[in-house]
């Protein structure tokens, strides 16, 4: 695994829901069974709808996202000001105390942390909310958190279909019987590296789509010639959410179709509207490194700036990056692929802003870290240094040689 080059974006498509509730990438799963010596509960209530929980432990963390109920002119009335598109309530364990931090996310990417509590077990805060913003009142408590328990619902079943010649499935079953994590094992066995392969689990039945698409880069690709590439391909519980709650239904088989392969010369196999986005995220991500890159380096010719000033410069020509497609970009992707659908195609726009916003994120993090050591730090820091390490590992994710 080389996570510096690997991107993996997993997705699911589905009607949209009124609270979205989303664990970070390091929270424990029920299935897994991880046993947490001191584990607590963040119980976040907000008047007139059942309380969200976020638990927390040595090994674990989590956040949920709450969309503002409304929008008040006043904040948002100046037009050069970026706007809120969402707020976070995001936990972690600290020692003996859970540290709860309500984020504003606005729609420039940039994350500020309006107000942080800690608090211990049974503690209770009545947090006002952010009526500026449209956030209302809610109460945060912290419990100490059940044990964790194996979900045995029923989970659907898997059956696999590949679409492409040049990758052979040598292995694909359930990590355990109760499990609702499948493990994929793939060889390459052509003659050219594999850059990308995307999966895909339609659900008809549902009006939902699920899948992962998985890539590297020409320096590194995702599975070289000859080499063996191993995935795991997590399931939902079979089942459905209604207004009384999850309704489990009889286990359903789904197939897990490998939908697409890209290979390093940009050559592919399988359904080119897979590959189409593909080259979407690929390029909005690419745009996005170098945009990035000359900001960089215009910040490696004012070597005379103190590191506190030059980060402040550098994360606002960031923030101010478009997150939106150009035409041109969306144009060249098309003439590439003239056959798409009309929904392939508006499709596309989404799917280049999505690699815009995660190289944009790759990028205010790099830089956030760097100003956390520029802060920790009594000898003082390199930032030429900094800067030419920097630029060179964004040339390499943007495939520039």
């Amino acid at each position: 695994m080389r996570p510096a080059e690997m991107i993996q974006v997993a997705f699911r498509v589905c009607i949209p829901a009124l609270f979205c509730v989303c664990g970070l990438a390091q929270q424990t799963l029920p299935h897994q069974q991880t046993v947490d010596p001191i584990a607590y509960t963040v119980e976040v209530s907000v008047p007139g709808q059942l309380p969200s929980e976020i638990r927390v432990s040595k090994h674990s963390s989590g956040a949920i996202g709450v969309a503002p109920g409304r929008r008040i002119p006043a904040a948002n009335a100046d037009p050069g000001k970026a706007k809120l598109e969402r707020a976070e309530i995001a936990a972690k364990l600290e020692g003996e105390t859970v540290r709860i931090d309500l984020n504003l996310l606005f729609d420039n990417d940039r994350k500020e942390t309006a107000a942080t509590y800690r608090l211990r077990e049974s503690e209770i805060v009545e947090v006002a909310g952010l009526p500026e913003y449209g956030i209302g009142p809610f109460t945060l408590r912290v419990v100490f958190a059940k044990p964790l328990v194996e979900d045995r619902t029923p989970t659907d079943q898997l059956q696999i279909a590949n679409n492409t010649a040049s990758l052979e499935i040598l292995r694909f079953e359930k990590a355990s019987p109760s499990s609702p994590t499948y493990q994929l094992e793939a060889r390459n066995i052509s003659n050219r590296d594999i850059l990308s392969v995307a999966l895909y689990i339609p659900d008809p039945e549902n009006r939902a789509a699920s899948g992962q698409t998985a890539s590297g880069g020409r320096a590194r690709p995702l599975i070289k010639t000859g080499e063996v590439w191993k995935t795991d391909v997590s399931i939902d519980r079979s089942g459905r959410t209604t207004s009384q709650g999850f309704v489990p239904q009889p286990p359903r088989v789904k197939t897990l179709i490998v939908r697409a392969i890209v290979f390093e010369d940009g050559a592919y196999e399988g359904d080119p509207e897979a590959v189409a986005e593909i080259e979407a995220m690929r390029l909005g991500r690419k745009v996005t490194f170098i945009t990035a890159i000359d900001v960089l380096e215009e910040a490696l010719k004012q070597g005379d700036r103190e590191p506190a000033e030059l980060i402040k410069l550098l994360q606002e020509a960031v923030y101010a990056i478009p997150k939106e497609a150009s035409e041109d970009l969306l144009a060249g992707i098309i003439s590439r692929f003239p056959s798409l659908s009309d929904g392939a195609r508006s499709s596309l726009k989404f799917q280049a802003e999505s690699g815009i916003r995660s190289a944009k994120e790759m990028v205010i993090r790099q830089i956030q870290t760097f100003e956390e050591s520029v802060t920790r730090s009594s000898a003082g820091v390199n930032l030429h240094a900094w800067l030419a390490l920097t630029i060179a590992h964004f040339r390499g994710l943007a495939d520039i040689r």
